[in-house]
């Protein structure tokens, strides 16, 4: 879970949420403006990379598509849902590279 990086609290899954689709995190008992980490920007971003290969993937073996779109949005629900677990928080903004 996410801790702030000013005053060590840590945030609760509902506060995490909230601010997952942000660019900047505030703190919530500090108002300390958090990032996230690029650890934790490409950890969540693996969850994206799989489905363009599950739709690549499967058709080669001859799995019906229903089977793509379901494991398809297994995978962007669990991504949304494990998002909060997944955030890491850093004082400066990180660029990507």
């Amino acid at each position: 879970m996410a801790v702030c990086q000013n005053c060590n609290r840590q945030w609760s899954y509902k506060q995490i949420f909230r601010r997952s689709f942000k660019k900047e995190k505030k703190c919530p008992y500090c108002g300390y403006t958090n990032f996230i980490s690029s650890k934790s920007a490409q950890r969540i971003s693996w969850f994206g990379l799989i489905i363009p290969l599950i739709w690549i993937a499967f058709p080669l073996f001859e799995v019906p598509y229903i089977y793509s779109l379901i494991l398809s949005i297994t995978i962007i629900v669990l991504n949304i849902l494990l998002m909060p677990f997944m955030t890491e928080l850093c004082k400066r903004e990180v660029s990507p590279k």
